[in-house]
């Protein structure tokens, strides 16, 4: 099953939609995205920020790594 998932990604569609709401996904989270520069001490509402090159991958002030890409179209095994 790996050689198959090894020779079709680059048939799939884009993955992560380039229309997926990650204001929604964070709201549904209790995350408020911010700048890197303001992410401080964790507070009632997390603050978070976007890493750099990575679409729907943001870390809040203890590195703690929030993926809110769509987990049900994400190309893997599983849902293959």
């Amino acid at each position: 099953m790996d050689e198959f998932a090894k020779r079709w990604w680059y048939a799939l569609p884009a993955w992560p939609p380039a229309d997926f709401d990650y204001k929604k996904a964070l709201a549904e989270k209790g995350l408020k995205l911010v700048d890197q520069n303001q992410v401080r001490e964790p507070s009632k509402e997390t603050a978070v920020y976007q890493i750099e090159n990575f679409e729907g991958i943001f870390k809040d002030a203890a590195n703690k790594v929030y993926d809110l890409r769509p987990q049900d179209t994400m190309p893997c095994l599983v849902n293959f």
